[in-house]
């Protein structure tokens, strides 16, 4: 998917069991889109959600996930660089932009939009929701830092510097402070 920045995300979609172009279908997201870790991987299970007691889409759902700048994705050191200081800013903008791409096929449901993360996508699925709320309907949480300030240093300050320095990234990238 290519953001509106020009930016292009790996992504994977699944799709309902019995898809038919012609109808609308609701549609989950899951983020993580923290610097330790990608969701898009090729590897066996992606494209279910282990949380969900059933089949997503025998259920109906698309499901995907997008993988924004900062994730160690093999995309290089620009990439990989870009989310220092802008964590909760920039990655919530690449998935909220790849989002309004994806909300233009004539078989999203628009109005049906979800999103939901644990721990780093626990928090983005906050900054989504509390940045973005004409896209993201509705969403679950789990495990999520609401306030960089109040998580774990040696992690947090890896990817944004001191607070000190640069106060305004670390609530601006704070849900709970934005």
């Amino acid at each position: 998917m290519t953001t509106a920045e020009g930016v292009t995300l790996d992504g994977w979609m699944s799709l309902p069991s019995k898809f038919d172009s012609t109808k609308k279908y609701p549609v989950v997201f899951y983020v993580y889109g923290e610097p330790a870790a990608c969701t898009v991987k090729d590897s066996y299970g992606n494209g279910s959600n282990p949380l969900y007691a059933g089949s997503m889409p025998d259920d109906g759902y698309i499901y995907i996930s997008l993988d924004n700048r900062g994730t160690p994705a093999p995309k290089g050191r620009t990439w990989r660089k870009s989310i220092y200081r802008k964590v909760g800013i920039l990655n919530a903008r690449d998935q909220a932009q790849a989002a309004t791409e994806i909300l233009k096929w004539n078989y999203i449901d628009k109005d049906r939009v979800a999103v939901w993360g644990w721990s780093g996508g626990g928090s983005m699925t906050l900054n989504l929701l509390c940045q973005y709320p004409d896209i993201y309907k509705t969403g679950i949480a789990v495990a999520a830092v609401a306030n960089q300030l109040t998580y774990d240093n040696i992690y947090r300050e890896r990817y944004m510097g001191l607070p000190q320095e640069d106060l305004e990234s670390f609530k601006a990238g704070s849900p709970s402070l934005t």
